[in-house]
């Protein structure tokens, strides 16, 4: 607290306070913004995505049928839910 005169120190914490919490109020609707958007708009596979040129496909390496053919197992959500939500919940209080 050096930098600013003993008179103004209480305006700057309350106003550094004042901050985080606006901070913490929009950043949960910018992530959901964000998340939409880009579910909307990313393509695992760049031959699919809507606004891709033909030039751009021309320079991507040839597909292979492993690839197109591979297959993952499902992500078991339960199990890291479970191990997630302490921490979650440590994190919300």
């Amino acid at each position: 607290m050096n930098w600013y005169p003993s008179n103004k120190r209480g305006f700057v914490q309350g106003l550094t306070h004042s901050f985080s919490r606006l901070g913490n109020a929009l950043t949960p609707p910018l992530t959901a913004v964000w998340v939409l958007v880009y579910a909307w708009y990313f393509r695992n596979d760049p031959r699919k995505h809507p606004h891709i040129r033909a030039e751009e496909v021309a320079g991507l390496p040839p597909e292979t049928r492993a690839f197109a053919e591979t297959t993952r197992e499902p992500t078991p959500w339960s199990r890291l839910v479970k191990r997630i939500a302490p921490t979650m919940m440590v994190c919300f209080c």
